[in-house]
């Protein structure tokens, strides 16, 4: 009986190490570097119900603590601002904006900033995606801030 348990127990620690194989893997920041094309959207509660804003942005990590991005075309809503800052990688990515970001007419609030969860998508074809996602639930003040970017396939950083 203690041969069968151990075996199953084998067996057992096998299967959850090999279905654990794609799990998501929270890389060294450097690992992030490059430049990344794709959307940016923000959904706020406001007393009327929810608004929502989008923008095709260019999203750069340069050297493994800082960022930048600039906004190309406004899908709806108010455009994104260009601006940079720093970033770090623990069990969640945490985004922190210049103090003194370029002048602008956009909201500060909508830029990302803080803590969001990470998530790097490789297809087969070799397409590294990044998704971030910050959630504020308050229901008169809330939002949503997700982030979707494909690496570019002209990036020489990779």
């Amino acid at each position: 009986m203690k041969r069968a348990t151990a075996i199953m127990l084998l067996i057992l620690f096998a299967v959850a190490g090999y279905s654990c194989k794609k799990d998501i893997i929270i890389l060294p920041p450097n690992e992030l570097i490059g430049q990344y094309f794709g959307e940016y959207k923000v959904v706020r509660n406001i007393p009327a119900g929810t608004q929502t804003k989008r923008a095709q942005i260019w999203w750069n990590f340069k050297d493994g603590t800082n960022y930048s991005f600039d906004s190309v075309v406004t899908v709806q809503g108010n455009a994104l601002c260009p601006s940079f800052g720093t970033y770090s990688l623990e069990q969640r990515i945490n985004l922190v904006n210049a103090q003194d970001p370029p002048p602008c007419t956009g909201d500060e609030r909508d830029y990302p900033d803080g803590e969001f969860v990470l998530q790097r998508l490789i297809t087969d074809n070799g397409s590294d995606s990044l998704y971030l996602l910050q959630v504020n639930n308050d229901p008169d003040n809330g939002w949503t801030k997700e982030l979707f970017i494909r690496r570019d396939t002209l990036d020489e950083s990779e």
